[in-house]
């Protein structure tokens, strides 16, 4: 009898969806100001995997997560040139996020302390950062593994804080207030080290329209200030009874 290896499934043969719709608008509008900073940030990296709302598979047969956002360092940006359908833990050398952040929406949420995710990330996967934002009371907690369990890293909770830093990944997280697709708010944003905000593409452009700006203004200045001196000296001269030449 001819016994056939068995064949661990990978990407391709697991679902990638779960048509799971979105339980607030507003966490839809997150998902881009998490992800594009990132990949800007970046960009000239190749060894580390960002994903919102995909499919995490962490064990056989099917057992999946999909966590709001995920961190993987250690992994090929592109597998094959190609996007992953959804990420599997046996399928990339059982290297698993450095970080996950749930958004939650509502008190019935699985994502908090005692619960069935915060649980999951603790004690099964071992998640070395947890990061929970609450949209209706704008509450950022940032935990850390430690010893097996999650502590909460100062700065976290509702009020003012500054970018709580996450020293194993030289980013650090915070919330900020502004305007996104015409929604003023506090939003999740990444942060540099030195706590500076990481901008999306269109912030990126702002920047350098304002920059511009403010160069073609000074060379505007400059110009006015040799003008006006030139007009003094030409004064002067004729004050003297010379005639200027210029």
């Amino acid at each position: 009898m001819t016994i056939t290896p068995y064949r661990w499934p990978t990407q391709h043969d697991l679902p990638d969806t779960d048509d799971t719709p979105l339980d607030n608008e507003d966490q839809g509008r997150q998902y881009p100001l998490l992800r594009e900073p990132l990949l800007l940030h970046w960009s000239d990296r190749q060894d580390f995997f960002v994903a919102c709302n995909m499919g995490l598979y962490y064990a056989l047969p099917r057992q999946v997560i999909v966590p709001d956002l995920f961190l993987v360092l250690g992994v090929p940006r592109w597998r094959d040139g190609t996007a992953r359908k959804s990420y599997v833990v046996w399928d990339e050398g059982n290297i698993l996020p450095v970080l996950i952040l749930e958004i939650i929406c509502n008190d019935q949420g699985e994502e908090k302390p005692g619960q069935a995710k915060f649980q999951l990330y603790e004690r099964r996967l071992r998640i070395p950062y947890y990061v929970t934002f609450e949209l209706e009371t704008d509450e950022l907690n940032v935990y850390q593994l430690q010893g097996g369990h999650y502590e909460l890293l100062p700065g976290s909770g509702a009020g003012e804080h500054p970018p709580i830093l996450l020293p194993d990944l030289d980013l650090s997280i915070g919330r900020w207030w502004g305007s996104y697709e015409g929604r003023e708010r506090f939003w999740v944003r990444w942060y540099d080290r030195a706590g500076q905000l990481l901008p999306t593409g269109a912030e990126l452009e702002r920047q350098r329209a304002e920059l511009e700006r403010q160069r073609a203004e000074l060379e505007r200045q400059r110009a006015e200030l040799e003008r006006s001196r030139a007009e003094r000296l030409a004064q002067r001269l004729r004050e003297l009874g010379e005639d200027p030449e210029f």
